[in-house]
């Protein structure tokens, strides 16, 4: 049992490294810290982009829009609502002088 274990991790090194990306990130996420669930975040948006990839190589289009498009998407927003207010602010300045110009 554990020696096909090990061989599915061999052969399939994408989905394996997106496995414990994936895991990894869902541990973090769940945590007090904005801080780390920022990091959570930042790591499901690899590891997502790693599983979409993995599904457009088998066709499935699909979960590639599910991966690629709205868990990106979900991701992104996660990162932002866990970012310092501070930083927020001087992106939302940065924005509004750009529209000005």
């Amino acid at each position: 049992m554990l020696d096909t274990i090990i061989s599915w991790f061999t052969v399939n090194p994408l989905s394996t490294l997106a496995l414990i990306l994936s895991t990894a990130g869902a541990f973090l996420v769940s945590g007090r810290s904005h801080e780390w669930r920022k990091r959570g975040f930042l790591i499901w948006i690899v590891s997502n982009f790693l599983i979409g990839y993995d599904y457009y190589i088998n066709s499935n289009i699909p979960m590639v829009l599910l991966f690629l498009v709205v868990y990106e998407i979900a991701n992104i927003r996660g990162v932002w609502s866990n970012l310092d207010d501070k930083f927020k602010e001087s992106v939302k300045k940065i924005i509004t002088l750009e529209k000005e110009l």
